[in-house]
């Protein structure tokens, strides 16, 4: 929630991807107004009401409700995602997060240094473990399971478009807070079918930022050079 920005397929953004997402208490969001990379900068979408008071109870000494899996995991001796981040960038410290927060959560310069990009859900296989949030070849089968069952399944149709990655200015909007990026973790749908984000990594390239870890989560029947 201060260095690390973790979006969703249909643009929606967490603290992190173990956050508790029930009842939206993770998602980025001014009451019930909920931030979407479909239309919200990286910026604003940093500073919403929920990131800014999640900000101010970890400054405090608090804990989080969204974050209660990881102190929960830590209670019993499990090694959480909170402690491997800790280890991973251990110069970003309180005091850090301090210098670069205001008293009233609000972060004025934003600079990532680990980036989750699940890139929408465009993809070419509807694995069985999967849905429609990260499969798009999964709708049809899910579409006729809604008319088979009694049972109420998620509604994708309420939620924002998958395509969040083709908006135009994104990508320009998110190198703006890519100074000190150390990781990215690129997901989808399937990554090898975005093409927008190979020019991104190109430009990354182009601006001498090579010490950059990239770790993916790919199907592996599409392999580009």
């Amino acid at each position: 929630m201060f260095q690390h920005l973790a979006t969703h397929p249909h643009g929606g953004v967490t603290h992190c991807c173990v956050a508790d997402h029930r009842n939206a208490l993770s998602s980025s969001r001014d009451g019930d107004r909920f931030y979407n990379l479909n239309r919200d900068t990286v910026h604003d979408t940093m500073n919403s009401e929920s990131y800014k008071k999640a900000r101010l109870e970890v400054l405090d000494g608090k804990k989080p409700k969204a974050c209660l899996r990881c102190f929960a995991e830590e209670a019993k001796g499990m090694n959480s995602k909170r402690v491997e981040e800790i280890k991973n960038y251990p110069e970003y410290t309180v005091d850090v997060a301090r210098e670069v927060t205001d008293s009233t959560g609000y972060m004025k310069d934003v600079q990532l240094e680990f980036v989750e990009l699940r890139l929408g859900n465009t993809c070419n296989v509807a694995c069985r473990t999967c849905n429609p949030a990260s499969s798009s070849k999964w709708r049809n089968d899910y579409d006729a399971l809604q008319k088979a069952t009694t049972f109420q399944l998620t509604d994708y149709n309420t939620l924002e478009g998958f395509r969040w990655p083709e908006r135009e200015g994104f990508w320009e909007d998110l190198l703006q807070h890519c100074d000190n990026v150390k990781t990215f973790y690129i997901n989808g749908g399937e990554p090898m079918l975005i093409k927008e984000h190979f020019a991104f990594l190109e430009r990354l390239v182009e601006l001498g930022k090579t010490d950059i870890k990239l770790w993916y989560n790919i199907n592996m029947t599409i392999m580009n050079e």
